[in-house]
């Protein structure tokens, strides 16, 4: 396929006009592949030798004149094509194919019915599904326009109520809503790794004697509490999304712990925090707790939820012995144990849009635009 094109619009190495051609640069080789497509670019090595060969004879002069190093034209060109815009390197994106391979590679069960229902999904074109994929491709920046609203038109605000049957634009299908149930899933089921983990090395008299040692004063069968649900509810910026993902676990757990632990408001802000604390200064422990606390960023568990990494990925796992080993592995909770309660609450289409996005969750937030902070500053008197 590639070949046709580049016969079809192959250029010639005895005409290169310098003062009009310009020399891309890609972050990856799937923007390379991308741009040749849209733009017709070559990117043949005697075309970029012959070019060079031509530069370094002109005088140096007229190279700094030229169009080829003029930084205006390289800024115009960059805001003209899509694939210049980001400066940071792209995660691959996963498309529906992808993460079906991935689902029969690591071998995980998963219903016939369900797998079915995916494959046809590859092909269907539902919008919603559509939607989700047009927000992983980078789109050329638009200018922008204000948005003309006819009077007549009956805007609906506020939560859609029960017997409301009208269609609204925002709804579970948007993917801002999907990805707060994604951060919320991987919160919980990050919290059942680390106390499955805590329930196997401690019994219920150990864990109380760290509670009184800490002087929590909590008698309670998991270690670590649920953190606050507005912590991570209300990271809506890509900006804090980025940096959620580089907190290590141990900083990510240190949030102020849920509201539901009424007899705790007390120790909220320090609660998961002193309890990690002394079980990364457990002798008999640490060397397992530093590799989950201290060595594993959210990011991480992300990716060892949805199977792209296994935890044996990282080099502290290999410091530990055979029974520690065995405990990690028998103690995390994976994505496939969601695959049921999600289809049979949300329907297979949600389904979908949530793999999509939580298999794409960081090049979503990379590629997204953040809204221009239109707000004026007071002047300081």
């Amino acid at each position: 396929m590639f070949n046709d094109i580049f016969e079809k619009n192959k250029v010639s190495n005895d005409n290169i006009d310098i003062e009009n051609y310009f020399i891309p640069i890609f972050d990856n080789e799937e923007d390379e592949k991308c741009s040749i497509l849209s733009n017709n670019i070559v990117p043949e090595s005697s075309i970029y030798n012959n070019l060079f060969e031509k530069l370094a004879n002109q005088n140096i002069d007229s190279i700094i004149n030229s169009k080829v190093l003029n930084t205006k034209e390289t800024k115009i060109y960059s805001k003209s094509n899509p694939f210049f815009t980001i400066k940071k390197p792209l995660p691959k994106i996963y498309l529906l194919e992808d993460i079906i391979n991935i689902f029969k590679n690591k071998n995980i069960n998963i219903d016939e019915k369900y797998q079915g229902e995916l494959v046809l999904n590859c092909k269907t074109n539902n919008i919603f599904i559509e939607n989700i994929k047009k927000q992983l491709v980078i789109k050329k920046r638009k200018k922008n326009k204000v948005r003309k609203i006819n009077k007549l038109e009956n805007v609906l605000i506020g939560r859609k109520r029960k017997s409301d049957e009208t269609v609204r634009n925002h709804n579970k299908y948007s993917s801002d809503n999907i990805m707060n149930k994604i951060r919320n899933i991987l919160k919980k089921y990050l919290v059942t790794f680390v106390n499955n983990v805590i329930n196997k090395l401690y019994d219920r008299k150990q864990k109380n004697y760290i509670l009184s040692s800490l002087n929590l004063g909590n008698k309670s069968s998991q270690l670590i509490k649920h953190i606050d649900y507005k912590s991570i509810a209300n990271k809506i910026k890509c900006k804090e999304n980025l940096e959620l993902l580089s907190f290590t676990i141990k900083k990510f757990l240190s949030y102020n712990i849920s509201t539901k632990y009424k007899n705790l408001k007390n120790t909220s802000n320090q609660f998961n925090k002193s309890v990690i604390e002394y079980l990364c200064n457990d002798n008999q422990n640490k060397d397992l707790f530093n590799l989950i606390f201290d060595q594993l960023n959210f990011e991480d568990w992300l990716d060892i939820f949805i199977y792209k990494k296994n935890i044996n990925d990282f080099s502290g796992f290999y410091s530990l012995n055979e029974n520690k080993i065995s405990i990690i592995e028998s103690s995390l909770v994976r994505i496939d144990n969601l695959f049921s309660k999600i289809i049979g609450n949300e329907g297979n289409i949600f389904f979908t849009c949530f793999l999509l996005l939580i298999y794409n969750y960081k090049r979503f937030y990379l590629i997204k635009q953040g809204r221009k902070n239109t707000k004026i500053k007071k002047k300081s008197d």
